[in-house]
């Protein structure tokens, strides 16, 4: 069978690699399958591609074309799906991603033949190939709506999806992956995308799934609430590998939690300390699970940033957080001073619009990051728990954490809520913020 795995031309709301790894990775795992002659992967969003350029891939007439699905990126799934249905109608369509895991039903409305809506998105995809394939049998499948000869009955579901193992999941192929324009996309540091600008990124992907609970995340029903994770050794070997094809300057290890398992953490500082290639690397985490005998290990192996969800400090909404993610003024003091005293940049992730979220309490929370010198990035409060499968296209859009998709913060108007977000934030802490609450 010959498969296309795409990412559809689209115009990025936000950008971060690791993001993008799922692609890579799902292609590569394809690749593992006796049905498949042939696997084609492009990102034709990063890529800026033209739809002649997809129409090209289209003419091949792919027996299967596995869209993946973001918030932003539903235009141009619509698009690439009536391109296809038109240019290879005997092509089949499934569709996997976040937004798909979050609300499968919402897809239906598109008429594709299957919908990967829970497990790993490689897992789910194999299955449907090697169905087509008649290497599986229909009550084989499982983590997907799969669509019906009848009418009536429409989808259905096939039940729970299967979580891989670590050891099981496929690291994409270095020689395949367009890096430079994925770095292409960092070089505007004020847009406050994930990357360092100035310096090559190596995304890799460390763990899937995490246990905090936090309904705002899109990771628990895409990857499970139990971590899964990857050796250190598997990881290194990984980045030499990589290093061979691409000349990076550092390490972006993507993982819901890292630090969530510190022996790991501590093993895999020791590993890159003592590495021949003495190999930089960033992460992202929680402040709950730092430490600064944890920071100094971590800074020790050449890590450049730590960006932590402190989402806010307000005591209004702070309610919605998990317990172990309701930081102390306190903590982010000691955290920052650590990170500060070893030069390892720390970064805040900040929620803006959570339920209960005041102008008062903003200004706290934006005062306090600038206060002990860390990075603030700040983003609109998406309450995707919330999610329903008829909502309208507009309101999907929406869901893309930049377009505020409930009641903004008291006190603050719609206007000045997109100016902090998006960068006129001095002006606004300084006149209409701040004035009140120094």
């Amino acid at each position: 069978m010959k498969v296309l795995v795409m990412w559809p031309p689209n115009i990025p709301t936000y950008f971060n690699a690791g993001h993008h790894n799922t692609l890579w990775e799902t292609s590569n795992y394809l690749r593992r399958l006796s049905c498949v002659s042939e696997l084609r992967t492009v990102d034709a969003g990063v890529l800026n591609w033209t739809w002649a350029a997809v129409a090209r891939e289209l003419i091949r007439e792919p027996d299967v074309l596995a869209i993946h699905n973001e918030f932003d990126t539903i235009q141009g799934i619509k698009t690439l799906i009536a391109y296809c249905r038109e240019i290879s109608p005997g092509t089949r369509i499934i569709t996997f991603g976040r937004a798909s895991s979050s609300i499968p039903g919402f897809f239906q409305r598109y008429g594709l033949d299957a919908i990967v809506a829970s497990g790993d998105w490689e897992a789910g995809i194999a299955q449907f190939v090697e169905w087509l394939s008649g290497l599986r049998q229909r009550q084989a499948i499982t983590g997907l709506l799969l669509r019906t000869t009848n009418s009536e009955e429409g989808y259905i579901n096939t039940g729970q999806g299967v979580y891989l193992p670590a050891e099981e999941w496929a690291f994409p192929d270095p020689q395949e992956v367009p890096w430079h324009q994925y770095n292409r996309l960092y070089q505007d540091a004020t847009l406050e995308f994930s990357g360092l600008s100035g310096r090559r990124e190596l995304p890799i992907t460390i763990s899937r799934g995490c246990p905090m609970g936090c309904s705002y995340c899109l990771v628990p029903p895409a990857q499970g609430l139990k971590e899964r994770r990857r050796s250190v050794a598997s990881i290194l070997a990984y980045a030499d590998r990589a290093r061979q094809f691409y000349e990076f300057d550092y390490i972006s290890t993507y993982s819901p939690t890292f630090t969530l398992r510190r022996d790991w953490v501590l093993d895999f500082a020791k590993a890159v300390e003592t590495h021949p290639a003495k190999y930089a690397w960033k992460t992202c985490t929680t402040l709950h699970h730092l430490d600064e005998a944890l920071v100094d290990a971590m800074a020790r192996s050449r890590c450049l940033r730590i960006s932590v969800g402190l989402e806010t400090l307000d005591p209004g909404a702070i309610a919605l957080l998990p317990k172990a993610k309701r930081t102390t003024e306190n903590h982010l003091r000691e955290v920052s001073r650590w990170c500060r005293e070893r030069g390892v940049e720390l970064n805040c992730f900040v929620m803006l619009g959570m339920p209960g979220q005041t102008q008062e309490g903003v200004a706290y929370t934006f005062k306090l990051v600038r206060e002990v010198g860390a990075r603030l990035r700040p983003t609109a409060y998406t309450p995707y728990h919330e999610l329903r499968a008829d909502m309208d296209e507009e309101t999907f859009l929406s869901q893309c954490r930049q377009i505020v998709s409930s009641e903004v913060v008291e006190g603050l108007s719609r206007r000045d809520f997109y100016r902090l977000e998006f960068g006129d934030r001095e002006t606004v802490l300084s006149e209409l913020v701040l004035a009140g609450t120094t």
